[in-house]
């Protein structure tokens, strides 16, 4: 079967990265001192104090210096270069939830502050993080709808100091265009943040001048969902980027944000597969968005591969044709036909995304993280249709995962 376009420009930049690939196999499975091969698990807990620029000798990762910070674990450390190889990053810093990590982020601000949200359609969860920012420090978050220039300058005011996008957002599957976040934020001095968690591998984001970058590692880069974890990255080309450094240290330290070793060590036993994997999960799930778009009992497929996606140039100039792990759509026959379409295709129902099963989550009725919404508040503002499902595409052959697809399809009620 012939290879679509976007498929062939995909498979191009998979090819292109096979240097990260090695690079990460490197990282990961290091020859010790003893003959050992890969990163061990460091538990201690109490650092003997070190003067600036000392060494001390031999170190995991075979004679390879990990910088020593204030109160460094070698096995976090040895993580952190692992996402700076991923991302570009200057310095990282794993902790053990993704929300935890843009709340480290957000901490850099002073009280009082705005932050604008774009586009409007950013992960549910981070709307309880966005009324606990509220109530402890007096910061204000203005939700903008996509991230078009005019769009973004109607949101500024005089104490706005950020902006926050997601790369691919979550369950609409908008693209930001980051080049617009950038320059908007260079203009006006803010301090610009993008979340990666949907697109690792797809797009550097410090290629475009954002200042930092997220994760939530419970999700692409962890691969198989049993890994809580999260992790902030600093721009090497950032103004600011010592003083972020600096202060996301001391964040870090006083509020606890970490990660424990033996979760640290699990991600880094994964890292060498996870890119093969995510590229497998960004084909599978342009198959299937396809395949439902040719189907009479859908009535919408939201996926960037689709010419008719608002943002398909930017899903084939800055993703390089990776849309994600996710595939939206939209049932003709609204609850009646999500049941039904579950219970035919034997699909697992579940919240999360980026594990080795695909997963289906009916955003509309089941969304409840979102703690400031109600139901039909969520339907209307947020755009979740009645009869919308969302699919975390996993590990099975595309194949399988297709005729599963077609059984839950053909139940579907008229």
């Amino acid at each position: 079967m012939a290879l679509t376009p976007a498929a062939r420009l995909r498979a191009k930049h998979f090819r292109s990265l096979a240097e990260l690939q090695k690079e990460l196999i490197g990282l990961a499975n290091p020859i010790n001192p003893s003959g050992n091969i890969g990163v061990p698990t460091f538990n201690g807990v109490s650092i003997a104090p070190i003067q600036e620029g000392e060494h001390r000798g031999e170190t995991v990762n075979g004679g390879h210096d990990y910088p020593l910070y204030p109160e460094a674990n070698p096995t976090l450390a040895a993580l952190g270069e692992i996402y700076c190889a991923i991302e570009g990053g200057k310095r990282a810093f794993p902790m053990d939830d993704g929300r935890m990590a843009l709340s480290a982020i957000f901490k850099l601000l002073p009280h009082g502050s705005r932050i604008i949200f774009a586009p409007s359609d950013f992960y549910p969860g981070d709307y309880g993080l966005i009324e606990e920012l509220k109530f402890h420090s007096n910061i204000t978050v203005d939700i903008v709808k996509d991230t078009r220039p005019e769009t973004l300058r109607s949101a500024m005011r005089k104490n706005t100091h950020m902006i926050f996008c997601e790369v691919l957002t979550n369950p609409l599957l908008q693209i930001s265009n980051l080049r617009n976040v950038t320059e908007f934020a260079r203009e006006n001095n803010l301090i610009s943040v993008v979340d990666n968690t949907c697109t690792p591998f797809a797009i550097r984001p410090f290629d475009f001048g954002i200042d930092l970058v997220a994760h939530s590692l419970t999700k692409h880069l962890s691969g198989d969902g049993d890994s809580y974890g999260g992790v902030v990255l600093v721009s090497p080309t950032s103004p600011r980027a010592d003083e972020f450094i600096g202060r996301l240290d001391h964040i870090c330290c006083a509020h606890g944000y970490k990660m424990t070793p033996e979760t640290a060590h699990k991600l880094i036993t994964d890292a060498p597969r996870v890119m093969a994997e995510t590229f497998q999960r960004y084909a599978t799930a342009e198959k299937i968005a396809l395949q439902l778009a040719a189907h009479p009992a859908v009535a919408k497929v939201l996926h960037p591969a689709l010419p008719e996606h608002p943002q398909h140039d930017l899903f084939l100039q800055d993703l390089h044709a990776c849309g994600g792990g996710l595939v939206t759509f939209i049932l003709k026959g609204g609850p009646q036909a999500i049941d039904a379409f579950f219970r035919a295709s034997e699909i697992t129902q579940a919240s999360s995304l980026g594990m080795a099963i695909t997963v289906l989550y009916d955003f509309a009725r089941q969304s409840k993280s979102i703690r400031a919404m109600s139901v039909e508040d969520r339907r209307k503002k947020l755009g979740y249709e009645p009869g919308m499902v969302r699919m975390a595409v996993g590990l099975e052959q595309p194949g399988t995962l297709k005729r599963q697809v077609s059984r839950g399809l053909a139940a579907c009620p008229g």
